[in-house]
């Protein structure tokens, strides 16, 4: 089984926004050992999130940011460095400098539909949204 570092801004099951990516966690376990970096845990910085970055990505085969471009281009350099693809799944309208450069940097995007990711490029994958619709049933 291969080791996937995952890069988030939070791991928090009751977080009304964020709390869905728990379940992609657990998903993703199905079929890499996982670890996860996220940048609000208690007495996490940007400065501890560069450092956690720059010292995992060695370890694992590949790098998955979810939602996060600046959290791409801060973990791309190391991961070239050490020849780990990157993937970025980014669902946002907006088309920010960010996602621009983090574009240059990644192997791919992922993301729902293309009004989710209004970026021109070839490396753009459509995947549809990771929802678990047992959870939504009446």
């Amino acid at each position: 089984m291969r080791n996937l570092l995952i890069i988030t801004q939070k791991v928090d099951p009751n977080d009304q926004l964020l709390g869905f990516f728990v379940d992609w966690i657990k998903e993703f376990k199905n079929y890499y050992y996982v670890d996860v970096v996220a940048l609000r845990t208690p007495k996490k910085n940007w400065l501890g999130l560069t450092w956690n970055i720059f010292w995992e990505v060695p370890k694992h085969d590949a790098v998955f940011v979810h939602m996060a471009p600046m959290f791409a281009i801060l973990a791309a350099p190391w991961a070239r460095l050490w020849g780990k693809r990157i993937a970025l799944w980014y669902t946002h309208g907006a088309v920010t400098w960010k996602l621009r450069l983090a574009e240059k940097l990644v192997h791919v995007i992922f993301t729902a539909s293309p009004e989710s990711c209004r970026l021109k490029s070839k490396k753009i994958i459509i995947t549809g949204h990771g929802i678990d619709t047992e959870f939504f049933k009446p």
